[in-house]
């Protein structure tokens, strides 16, 4: 979507919000993996918060699991961003992505910023963990590498 009249009249501040994070981030762009992850992973951490607190929401980064398997093994009943991290092929650049996990009044839902919409998962919780790993993998392109996930769990 083109921003056009509609942004420029100001009545959309989700754009604002992403510009604001996206400031943050893009330095970290051309980084090397580690230093792009810990980057990302610092303003992700800090905007989320930001926007939570208006809200009554907290977020921690969760240090240790490796993938959605490891995490929703031991945390599943957690609602969580999950950060997903990786390797462009065409120039070894970054790319990231972020996918949110819900889990609350007996619903569990899945939600992609791609597809905009939240997704009830009719899935047991132990098929959660391997299922959201697919679904990451998916997301990657063709020669891209999925290398780290990071987990920002509402507290």
């Amino acid at each position: 979507m083109k921003h056009g009249d509609f942004f420029s009249s100001k009545l959309n501040k989700t754009l604002e919000k992403q510009n604001a994070y996206l400031k943050e981030t893009d330095p970290y762009e051309k980084e090397s993996a580690v230093t792009f992850r810990q980057g990302v992973n610092a303003a992700t951490d800090h905007w989320l918060n930001v926007w939570g607190a208006k809200h009554g929401l907290k977020f921690d980064a969760l240090a240790g699991p490796k993938n959605c398997a490891e995490y929703f093994g031991n945390y599943q009943d957690r609602s969580v961003i999950i950060g997903i991290f990786g390797r462009t092929a065409h120039d070894a650049g970054n790319w990231a992505h972020a996918t949110a996990y819900f889990t609350g009044n007996s619903h569990l839902k899945f939600f992609d910023a791609n597809k905009g919409e939240w997704s009830d998962l009719k899935l047991s919780l132990p098929e959660i963990g391997q299922a959201l790993d697919t679904f990451h993998q998916y997301l990657k392109g063709p020669g891209e590498t999925l290398d780290r996930y990071s987990f920002f769990v509402l507290l």
